[in-house]
């Protein structure tokens, strides 16, 4: 077996899963010639080897550790520039890791510690990022003009110890300054007397600088006690454990928000510190809260030990410690002592029996296979598409081991309501998709009436449903149950504005914001929602760019945000945008997805500034000839106990059959659909449960000059769904 001392340099794409499902092939061609142009020169160009290839990752040896690190920024630079003129959801943002250490080699590969610590530096590094090993950070100090921040200490997976981690300094943020030193070893010759005087000196300088070498003050979010309650920690193999490590923490906040007398930072907002390496101080400061919960849970043998740590964050003092020793199907029930403990002392006096009652709740579940496959459906459920398919059958799964588990059967509520608001057919039809949120969702109620969860799903659905008185008691109810949820903030948030109020609404959702201080994209691009229609275009244009570097692209609303703030250019470049997502896309289309909203100005403040942005009448930019538009009498006599043949655009050829008493058959090779048709006015309107929520929608019918019977397009139908040219079968 040879070992021998090398520089192993470790390269992973950030999120590679999920831009390969937006974008398969423009994900493989963009990665393939990254590596081509930049990385494979590069590392030659710097005297290393790539050894291993891995999908979306590489592994290089170098046998200099200058040159690999001096490589590694080459690269993040590079992919910076290539990156530049990229969409933020389209960027491929590389992870890298170096490290020196002993490697076995095995012809071309290599093996050892070496590699898999370079490997979990990776892992730890920022997107665009560098992290290295303490051995690598003393090499290069002194031999290349970089600035290198501590990390501090990580245990990573099959490593014994701890690792001494830096980032590399990039994007010209300084790291944290260092505390003053006194050069005292200069004053060997002086008296102390001399000493203590040119110290004080200098401090009454510092002070008259204005506090210049004070750390900056954190402000508080809230007056209240605050708390932030980190990821666990998971030592140990087992990742169905991992998992339970996250279910907990999330399980703790959710319990501890439950409580008014306490200001607790939302999950989305912890989640980014997962990994360890952190600086309680820094945390605090950053999320504006004067304690922060650490814990960790670690495999002893057939038992699990967990142990939490409380710090406050001002003085970093360890407040209070504990280990429980618990056996597997018992550590989903330590939450209930976790949090009584934490709220006890983070307010500092016994809670009254009522709010002990509160915060003494069962476990989600008893059963903790089904409490696993939960925690993957959680995970999955952010996903769209494929990843919803699975994670509902994972809720599924959940329920059949339990079926008196209320959470499973809440996010499976969400998820089918999603499909219903957002009409993806391909997880579940349109009509079953809404029977079931509204049964998923009540039967969580019924299960668990405690649960907040099912009333902002509910919230949701019944604004959908124009109900919206309804929906904003809804939402309260569920924010009565969990003061601190910045959900169920939002979910009010969006009740109110369909319901047109809008200064409510803004106030709402600063107060998710203010619990969720790091929000997830789709949190800003809410809020730009709410903001436009405060009327209050800076802002909101500045939150929704905010989600679009995120992936999150509220076109239509940035477009009329623009035409607002007199920019018609970047109006119609961004519909531009729009249409090349979708050409289809059209102002009667969006009346009728706005249709719900309670007031007729609101839906106006919208489509007439996307009108003046350049969003055509109909599907594709048709425009129909006034004169050769049908009357209601013609439109009846053509369509009612009638049979249409024809090609829809884009789509290819349809049938439609409407009888006497207005009941509707279509089928195309896409779809098929039953409803109801009608005339109101000169347009033909339809109607079916299976066809955008189930709201009804009008187009008009127009002959067409250059039509013939044999061709069959004798008449156009212009609808918000699509342009239809049909002749009538005899």
């Amino acid at each position: 077996m040879e070992r021998r001392l090398a520089a192993i340099l470790a390269a992973d794409v950030v999120g590679y899963s999920r831009l390969m499902e937006q974008d398969e092939a423009g994900t493989f061609t963009r990665l393939r010639a990254h590596r081509k142009e930049l990385f494979e020169p590069e590392i030659e160009k710097h005297n290393g080897r790539i050894f291993k290839l891995m999908g979306d990752g590489l592994l290089a040896e170098f046998g200099s550790v200058v040159d690999a690190v001096e490589c590694a920024v080459v690269l993040q630079k590079g992919m910076a520039e290539r990156n530049a003129d990229v969409p933020a959801h389209q960027r491929i943002l590389e992870r890298i890791g170096v490290n020196l250490g002993d490697v076995i080699v095995e012809g071309e590969d290599r093996h050892g510690d070496g590699v898999n610590v370079a490997a979990r530096l990776q892992q730890v590094a920022d997107a665009g990022g560098i992290c290295v090993s303490r051995t690598v950070a003393e090499t290069v100090k002194h031999k290349l003009s970089l600035q290198l921040e501590s990390l501090g200490e990580h245990r990573v997976k099959n490593i014994a110890e701890p690792i001494s981690m830096y980032r590399v300094v990039l994007d010209g943020k300084a790291a944290r300054p260092r505390p003053l030193r006194w050069p005292i070893r200069r004053f060997g010759r002086w008296s102390a007397a001399a000493a203590t005087a040119f110290v004080l000196a200098i401090i009454t300088a510092a002070v008259a600088w204005n506090g210049y070498w004070r750390e900056p003050a954190c402000a508080l979010a809230s007056e209240k006690p605050s708390i932030a309650v980190l990821p666990f920690d998971y030592v140990g193999e087992d990742p169905k454990r991992l998992r339970i490590a996250d279910g907990l923490s999330e399980d703790v906040i959710g319990n501890l928000s439950r409580l008014g007398d306490l200001f607790v930072i939302a999950g989305n907002s912890t989640r980014i510190y997962k990994g360890g390496g952190i600086d309680v101080a820094e945390v605090g400061c950053d999320l504006g809260v004067t304690y922060v919960l650490q814990g960790s849970l670690q495999d002893s043998g057939a038992r699990i030990l967990v142990k939490p740590q409380l710090v406050e964050t001002t003085n970093k003092r360890l407040v209070w410690s504990e280990t429980f020793d618990r056996s597997p199907e018992d550590v989903i029930r330590v939450q209930d002592e976790l949090t009584a403990s934490i709220a006890t002392r983070v307010l500092g006096y016994e809670l009254p029996e009522e709010k002990r009652n509160k915060l003494q709740r069962k476990p989600p579940t008893d059963n903790l296979e089904a409490y696993d496959y939960y925690l993957q459906a959680e995970t999955l459920g952010r996903g769209w598409g494929t990843t919803q398919n699975k994670a509902l059958a994972l809720y599924q799964k959940a329920i059949a081991l339990d079926p008196k588990f209320a959470d499973a059967y809440a996010g499976y509520a969400r998820i089918v309501a999603d499909v219903w608001l957002y009409q993806i057919e391909t997880v579940r039809p349109i009509p079953v998709a809404r029977k079931e949120a509204y049964e998923s969702a009540s039967r969580a109620l019924a299960l668990d009436a405690e649960n907040p969860k099912p009333y902002f799903i509910l919230s949701t659905l019944q604004s959908a449903d124009g109900r919206h008185d309804q929906a904003i008691d809804s939402a309260r109810q569920g924010i009565s149950l969990q003061p601190n949820n910045a959900e169920g903030y939002a979910y009010l948030a969006g009740a109110l504005t369909v319901a047109g109020r809008h200064s409510e609404a803004l106030a709402a959702m600063e107060a998710a914001l203010r619990t969720d201080p790091k929000p997830h994209p789709h949190f800003r691009a809410d809020f730009g929602w709410v903001l436009f229609y405060n009327h209050d275009y800076e802002r909101a244009l500045q939150e929704l760019e905010k989600a679009r570097e995120g992936g999150v692209r509220y076109l239509d609303v940035i477009a009329a945000v623009y035409v607002k703030l007199g920019r018609p250019a970047d109006a119609r470049a961004t519909v531009r945008e729009m249409l090349a997502f979708d050409d289809s896309l059209n102002l009667e289309l969006l009346r009728v997805r706005n249709s719900h909203f309670r007031r007729k100005e609101d839906l106006d403040h919208l489509i007439d500034a996307l009108q003046e942005a350049g969003v055509s009448e109909w599907p594709y930019g048709y425009r129909g000839r006034p004169e050769l538009r049908l009357d209601a009498s013609e439109v009846t006599a053509l369509t009612f106990g009638r049979k249409w043949k024809g090609e829809r655009l884009r789509v290819g050829p349809f049938v439609q059959e409407v009888s006497r008493n207005g009941t509707l058959a279509y089928r195309d090779r896409a779809s098929l659909v039953t409803g109801s048709a009608s005339v109101e006015g000169d347009g033909l309107c339809q109607r079916s449960e299976a066809v955008l929520m189930d709201r009804k929608h009008c187009g008009s019918v127009y002959r067409n000059p250059y039509g013939t019977p044999e061709t069959k397009d004798e008449y156009v139908y212009a609808s918000p769904r699509g342009i239809y040219r049909f002749s009538v079968m005899k």
